[in-house]
């Protein structure tokens, strides 16, 4: 509520709510906002790339002892030893002060961790340009691509033009009734592991990941409303940032038991016993080039084949008919590359439960997180192999930190696991809508006679989740 209020005076704070699952779950429950203390922000004090900045600023206000620590950091001693060497402390008698030039604080920035920034510039009429902020070179694909409406005290700037190499973004401002949103081809690597617990239903666990990322578009979203107006796409070149992870995984025992229920549809396809042959046939027709972009197929990689019509909506069953002979009719395929997918089932692909439970959760988490919704990264993968099983998939969703090495954001969601779970099923129980919602499990289309509605879909996975 800001600062109004803190002296004797009376204030008053009035909260408008937009259709969003954050503000809609802030309006059914309001003593989150009365009853809860908002004070744990995080840190991860062994982010080196936060913790030599931080000690600099520490040293310029009061002089370091040798062995003083610095917060829980297990390596205050090597960064100090480090800031030695480059000349910003000099030993005298038992402490360490600082010798370096100017004022550590005025170099680091309130919105980037890294030292590659790009500069966001307001192209004014009278050749003046104006900085108005900064984001990390690795964010700023994301945060300030060519297309996106970025927001500044209150005004809205369209982005024309984000030269990575020269570290700098051109912005016009603008007055739209609109913000943006990208669509990114993530895949995400668990390189460590540092917690884990299991209930015969699902594994949580949290440690440290590899994210590449590649926007491939992005989307022009209504205020207010969260309707789609428009997708166009994008091309940037990959990235990759080793951070933190909170995921979750679904057991092989859940997955079975919700499709014997008909509310799983997050398994990969059995697309039929021609499928291999119609694929490589729909390759070849179309000269193993995305039909959307032009791109060739690159080396050692197959694009991927895409159905006009989903494949699910014929109702084929191994076994039963032979609706897969429909489905893949070469009228109802086309090639396409991985990014050009992407952005045609953003577009218009139907939601399923792990999809509306992975909505859900990553509009919670910034509740419980004192942070920002951009803080947090969000992937779902339906492909990983189950131990022990030469055909079975374990679907996975993860929330990524999106500062490198991490904040410390994802541990506190795992502690936060059962919390989490049971807010998503209050949430999405409570709106009021029948298939489902901005304001619960994200945007569906009109429902398909061989879909069930997301809502009923996220539903039925949480109720076998939430510990009672």
């Amino acid at each position: 509520m800001g600062r109004a209020g803190r002296t004797r005076d009376a204030a008053l704070a009035i909260l408008v709510a937009t259709a969003g699952a954050l503000d809609q779950y802030l309006v059914q429950h309001a003593e989150y906002l009365f009853e809860r203390t908002p004070e744990h922000a995080l840190i991860n004090p062994d982010n080196l790339m936060l913790l030599v900045d931080q000690i600099r600023c520490a040293a310029f206000e009061l002089p370091f002892a040798v062995d003083d620590p610095f917060g829980a950091s297990a390596y205050t001693g090597d960064v100090l030893s480090l800031l030695q060497e480059e000349g910003d402390l000099h030993a005298h008698g038992a402490g360490l002060f600082w010798s370096g030039a100017g004022y550590p604080a005025r170099d680091v920035s309130l919105r980037s961790s890294g030292a590659d920034s790009v500069s966001i510039q307001v192209m004014a009429n009278t050749g003046e340009p104006n900085i108005i902020g900064q984001v990390d070179r690795g964010s700023a694909p994301n945060l300030v691509h060519e297309g996106a409406i970025y927001l500044h005290e209150g005004q809205s700037y369209l982005v024309q033009r984000l030269n990575l190499d020269q570290l700098l973004a051109e912005v016009i401002p603008v007055n739209v009734d609109y913000y943006t949103e990208t669509t990114v081809d993530t895949q995400v690597t668990v390189l460590a592991q540092h917690g884990e617990r299991s209930t015969p239903h699902e594994s949580a666990a949290f440690g440290d990941v590899a994210v590449t990322s590649q926007v491939a578009g992005y989307r022009r979203i209504k205020r207010h409303t969260h309707e789609t107006l428009g997708v166009q796409p994008l091309e940037y070149p990959p990235q990759t940032v080793e951070t933190a992870a909170y995921w979750l995984a679904i057991s092989a025992e859940t997955q079975r038991a919700l499709e014997a229920a008909g509310l799983w549809y997050d398994s990969v396809n059995d697309y039929g016993p021609n499928w291999d042959a119609v694929r490589a046939a729909v390759r070849q027709r179309d000269g193993f080039r995305c039909t959307q972009c032009r791109r060739p197929e690159p080396p050692g990689q197959e694009h991927d084949v895409h159905h006009k019509t989903p494949f699910r909506t014929f109702g084929y069953v191994r076994g039963v008919n032979e609706q897969y002979l429909l489905a893949n009719r070469l009228e109802n395929l086309v090639l396409v590359c991985r990014s050009c997918h992407q952005r045609i089932e953003t577009a218009g692909r139907l939601v399923t439960g792990l999809d509306g439970l992975a909505y859900v959760l990553a509009n919670l988490a910034p509740l419980y997180l004192m942070c920002d919704r951009s803080d947090l990264g969000m992937h779902v993968d339906k492909s990983q192999r189950l131990a022990g099983s030469a055909g079975g998939k374990l679907a996975t969703l993860y929330l990524f930190e999106r500062t490198p090495a991490g904040l410390g954001f994802s541990a506190q969601l795992f502690d936060l696991h059962p919390t989490l779970l049971a807010a998503a099923q209050d949430l999405v129980t409570r709106c009021r809508c029948q298939q489902g919602c901005p304001a619960c499990v994200g945007p569906v289309l009109d429902s398909e006679p061989a879909q069930l509605p997301a809502k009923q879909l996220t539903l039925g996975l949480l109720e076998r989740m939430v510990v009672r």
